[in-house]
């Protein structure tokens, strides 16, 4: 984004990359002492706002939100682009070689919005440069200019805000025209017709698109197959929006994902093989080139998190999305040769959003129909309608079959329960009461007990465990201590029967604080 001091987009003007910036006295006017000295400062005057928007690589007509293209910039020592010429094409704290600074006379920016700087190390009052060419510096107010250093502005990585609320209207015609659909799973094939199959969209085209929330994939053709077109919140007013080789799109489906950590190992060879190379991949590579790894890519093993590959460097070209799994073959990306230059992961956009607050949606009727209401706070009697399904958009909550926290309680991390049994409940349970469960950050650690008072034959645990009979082990515990995490504890095995939720502490007498005698499986809770 670029700030104007003035409207029409003219005047001084500040260039906003990612992030947070603190609009403090940004046109250089600056403050009298008895300004200074009050607490409130005079909110910045802004005149005009543009959305810097760039063409695409592969079609030069073609105008997207997000641009990754390698960026130059050409100083020449002469006017109108004579002399000798120098070319960068990315951050460079020091232009001059050996303390010397060749001087500048004329310029063409042939890509990216570019920072000038007469100092090194970036300091000083940057000069803004768009594309084009420049066959003196008179706008400069100069005939000459000793540039000391410069950087191109960066775009963003990918991101996603509300990741557990996918949702998406698609309209019919272009500029959200038409008939449109709200839809918030994923869409198999167009079909114009009316049908019941909830796959199928009914609409002939698809025009344009709003991602409410979620990453979403658009495919060029049915069964989510040809051209992938990765979709971020947003507004997309017509098919160059999201880069389309064309306005095709057939098939349509959010991903699913953890956001929070990425890890990936690709593979030179089909099938993981150990003959070729291989590299382990935690963040953004702009060129795999420069790795040593090479650019020839036939299986991937994702590890963990969401990732975009590109064909070519700087996250341009064909792009294939890569969710948690085993890709043996470049045909179970849907790529067509083996190239893959630059990867980048979709990760989750903590800045300015309420991640880590807990939001629960609780529905009168299954399958997330009926009344709704949306709870972030411990409840102590929910009397308004009966549960019959639940979306659990961020962190986790127990709900409780009686009020005031109280009976038998259910746990429910962050996803989707479409009826009551897929909550952990009987179909004719009554949830009457509900508590948000914070974050325990210590590592996961539980020690049970054979009698009371932390007595006896002691067994320790820090990961899941199915079935603890199966293991060996008496399930008849008399006490529990919780050293680390939190812990959900089952009376039977494979996680059955009468649950208990536990954080940090001492249970001296397990029957009485549970009501079950017996512990068949456990689990640490996910956060």
């Amino acid at each position: 984004w670029i700030l104007y001091e003035k409207p029409n987009f003219e005047g001084p003007s500040i260039p906003l990359e990612e992030g947070e910036l603190e609009l403090t006295d940004i046109w250089g006017a600056g403050t009298s002492e008895e300004q200074s000295d009050c607490k409130s400062q005079k909110p910045a005057v802004i005149g005009s706002i543009r959305h810097v928007i760039k063409a695409n690589q592969m079609i030069m007509v073609i105008f997207i939100f997000q641009d990754y293209r390698v960026c130059r910039i050409d100083l020449y020592t002469e006017p109108e682009g004579l002399g000798i010429v120098t070319s960068f094409f990315d951050d460079t704290e020091e232009t001059g070689v050996f303390g010397t600074t060749q001087k500048t006379c004329s310029i063409k920016v042939h890509w990216g919005i570019w920072l000038l700087y007469e100092e090194p190390g970036f300091q000083g009052v940057p000069l803004m440069l768009e594309p084009g060419e420049y066959p003196n510096l008179l706008f400069w107010e100069r005939k000459e200019a000793y540039i000391r250093s410069m950087r191109p502005l960066k775009m963003g990585g990918r991101k996603v805000e509300f990741s557990g609320e996918p949702k998406v209207i698609v309209y019919e015609k272009p500029f959200f025209e038409g008939r449109h659909v709200e839809i918030e799973s994923e869409i198999f094939m167009l079909d114009d017709k009316e049908s019941e199959d909830k796959t199928r969209l009914p609409l002939a085209s698809v025009g344009s698109m709003k991602v409410l929330g979620g990453v979403w994939v658009a495919y060029e053709k049915p069964g989510f197959e040809g051209h992938q077109y990765l979709l971020e919140e947003g507004a997309y007013r017509e098919w160059t929006d999201w880069g389309g080789y064309d306005e095709e799109v057939q098939s349509l489906r959010p991903i699913v994902g953890d956001f929070t950590s990425s890890h990936m190992i690709m593979y030179s060879e089909k099938d993981f093989g150990s003959k070729g190379s291989n590299i382990n991949v935690l963040g953004i590579i702009s060129d795999l080139k420069d790795t040593g790894y090479g650019l020839r890519t036939q299986s991937i093993n994702v590890l963990s998190g969401v990732w975009v590959a590109y064909e070519n460097p700087e996250f341009t070209g064909e792009q294939y999305i890569l969710a948690k799994g085993l890709y043996p073959s470049i045909e179970a990306w849907g790529g067509k040769n083996c190239k893959i230059s630059s990867v980048q992961p979709i990760v989750m956009d903590i800045v300015g959003s309420e991640r880590g607050k807990v939001k629960v949606q609780l529905f009168s009727e299954p399958e997330f129909k009926g009344n709704c209401q949306i709870f972030e706070k411990n409840t102590r009697c929910i009397d308004s309608f009966a549960v019959k399904s639940s979306k659990i958009l961020d962190g986790s909550c127990i709900v409780y079959d009686q009020e005031e926290f109280a009976g038998n309680q259910y746990v429910l991390e962050e996803g989707i329960y479409p009826d009551l049994i897929a909550m952990g409940c009987s179909p004719q349970a009554v949830l009457k009461s509900l508590r948000i469960i914070n974050i325990e950050l210590s590592e996961p650690c539980i020690a049970l007990f054979e009698k009371m008072g932390f007595q006896g034959k002691k067994i320790e645990f820090s990961t899941e465990i199915l079935n603890l009979q199966f293991l060996g082990y008496n399930p008849r515990i008399a006490s529990v201590q919780v050293l680390g995490g939190i812990w959900i504890i089952y009376e039977h095995s494979n996680y059955r029967g009468r649950q208990m939720l536990l954080t940090p502490n001492e249970i001296p007498d397990w029957y009485k604080a549970s009501g079950f005698c017996q512990i068949g499986s456990l689990r640490p809770l996910l956060q």
